[in-house]
């Protein structure tokens, strides 16, 4: 019994360190802080709910965040079929599988509080310029320092497209920042 009660107060403990980083993700996804505080408080009520499926050892992070990303995109397809009834009708010729609708929405969410006090405006825009794909996998790479592994779980993609489209995203952000780094002094003007 004491055995037992050790880890469920370590269970409970661990979920709790990832508040924060929960938080700032949500905040991220949503851009507002109301519904960032509602997504972080569903998420860890299916956290407590299905603390049984969480196998001992895992990243709890990781498990956190791909649950956190399930209530988001749980709650947008809610929203979206509510606006598709028939009161305000449904679009013609689009996509009925709300999977790709979700894929090809573009959001233009600001990187969120806290990584614009972490970083400078220069960076926070450079980023906040780059599609939502893109930003999702410099933020839970460079940001949260998840693997390809675990962001593979948690954006239900498969590592080969983490890796590519990190790689990409990367480039991108790197072509952005190129005149600022050159007036910080952070890389050469000229290659030698």
């Amino acid at each position: 019994m004491i055995e037992t009660d050790t880890v469920l107060v370590d269970f409970r403990t661990e979920i709790l360190r990832q508040l924060e980083a929960l938080h700032n993700y949500a905040y991220y996804l949503t851009n507002d802080e109301t519904l960032a505080a509602d997504l972080v408080q569903d998420t860890y009520l299916r956290v407590l709910k299905n603390e049984q499926d969480f196998k001992t050892g895992s990243n709890i992070k990781a498990w956190m965040f791909t649950i956190l990303r399930n209530c988001f995109i749980n709650e947008y397809r809610r929203k979206k079929r509510w606006r598709d009834t028939p009161l305000t009708g449904i679009e013609q010729g689009g996509s009925t599988d709300e999977e790709d609708d979700f894929e090809a929405e573009q959001f233009t969410a600001p990187i969120g509080q806290v990584t614009s006090n972490e970083l400078g405006d220069e960076i926070t825009r450079a980023l906040e310029s780059l599609s939502n794909d893109e930003r999702s996998l410099i933020l839970l790479s460079d940001l949260e320092d998840f693997s390809y592994e675990e962001m593979s779980q948690i954006l239900n993609v498969p590592i080969g497209t983490v890796r590519s489209r990190l790689h990409r995203a990367r480039v991108k952000l790197k072509g952005k920042l190129k005149k600022y780094a050159i007036t910080q002094g952070i890389e050469p003007k000229y290659k030698t």
